[in-house]
């Protein structure tokens, strides 16, 4: 057995990924010596497709680090107990026995003096999907509050799973490649896409217009055709505005919201809710919807009940007028701008929302790209 194992001697080679969590799960050749990892390398051979990049080398920095760190004097090996004021980095060290006592017993005092809900449990960014089953476990035992994983790591996709009723979607990163307009919002996938980023340049390659919305000039503006920078919390107003301006324009494909998103659904007049079975019936579900009788079939993941322009007006009487949504999203290109286009004007620059809702690339942007 070598007592100090070096990069280029080795006893057996393997095959691993690293975080479990991320999107590519990127395969790595591990070669170790007596069990010991002492150099990695990506397999550098996904296969290729008619008409697309091939993915190769799919690998990134933060994967190929994780061998460094499983030794790295910033891991933790043993519980810590802080001593020091918060932020002053003073910690003990304790046993297993004192850690597990020490959370005990302040799980038994929140619960005594607040209840079980006063209790909060986050796994943190290096969770993975291992520790989420023993977070789950642990939270739903006590009946106490978990933060979601994905929202830790800001992976969570409130906007995907409001309009189409699905945590994630979308197609292979690959399919990047053949998207004409491409919009970046409050990411920078130069960092945080590694393995699948050179789709990016190759699409703009190919002619797609990039976008990147964001409040900072990040890494990845520099590969975009155009950046908008936003003040922080305007995001809301840019893309209502976005949308006004898509509607009035007709830019919109409107069988494919109709069909793929919640516009067809109709909300009440007096409140702007979603008209739901409960507002329709005594005993009624919440998550059963309605849509226009005649129109294209909904995919919206929730029932979707069909109802007539005459069912609705019987009921306006117990419940409220009813509208299609995308007709109470149209305003006349007489009116002046809506106050959430006001406002996102004044938080960017005044042709920036239209700009970004347009998205036609003239010479000069090329040119500078």
């Amino acid at each position: 057995m070598r007592v100090t194992p070096t990069r280029w001697a080795w006893d057996r080679v393997t095959w691993s990924s690293h975080c479990g969590n991320c999107i590519a799960n990127c395969a790595y050749r591990l070669y170790l010596d007596d069990g010991r990892v002492v150099y990695e390398e990506v397999s550098g051979d996904m296969p290729a497709y008619d008409g697309v990049p091939d993915m190769n080398p799919l690998g990134c920095q933060k994967g190929a680090a994780w061998q460094a760190q499983l030794d790295g004097g910033d891991r933790l090996h043993h519980p810590l107990r802080r001593v020091g004021e918060r932020g002053s980095g003073e910690w003990e060290r304790i046993g297993w026995d004192d850690a597990f006592n020490t959370i005990a017993d302040a799980v038994i005092d929140a619960i005594e003096a607040e209840g079980p809900n006063s209790i909060m449990v986050d796994e943190g960014a290096e969770g993975g999907l291992l520790t989420s089953l023993a977070k789950g476990r642990f939270v739903n035992s006590l009946d106490a509050i978990a933060l979601d994983s994905n929202a830790t790591v800001s992976d969570i996709h409130l906007g995907q799973w409001m309009t189409f009723g699905t945590l994630l979607g979308g197609s292979s990163a690959d399919d990047t490649f053949h998207s004409d307009v491409i919009l970046i919002w409050n990411a920078n996938p130069a960092f945080t896409r590694i393995p699948y980023f050179h789709y990016l340049p190759e699409a703009r390659y190919r002619g797609a217009h990039v976008v990147l919305i964001a409040p900072d000039y990040s890494p990845s503006a520099m590969h975009c055709d155009q950046f908008v920078s936003v003040v922080p919390g305007s995001d809301a107003a840019l893309g209502l505005a976005m949308a006004q301006v898509i509607l009035d324009e007709n830019l919109a494909d409107l069988d494919f919201v109709r069909s793929q998103t919640d516009l067809p659904l109709l909300v009440k007049v007096g409140d702007g809710h979603f008209l739901r079975e409960s507002d329709m019936q005594e005993g009624g579900r919440d998550d059963r919807f309605y849509a226009w009788a005649g129109g294209l079939r909904s995919r919206w993941t929730r029932p979707v009940s069909r109802v007539s322009d005459r069912t609705a007006r019987s009921h306006s009487t117990s419940t409220e007028a009813a509208r299609w949504i995308s007709s109470t999203a149209r305003v006349p290109r007489s009116r002046p701008p809506s106050p959430c286009y006001a406002s996102a004007s004044r938080a960017m620059h005044p042709r920036a929302p239209r700009r970004s809702a347009e998205c036609t690339p003239t010479r000069s942007d090329r040119s500078r790209g």
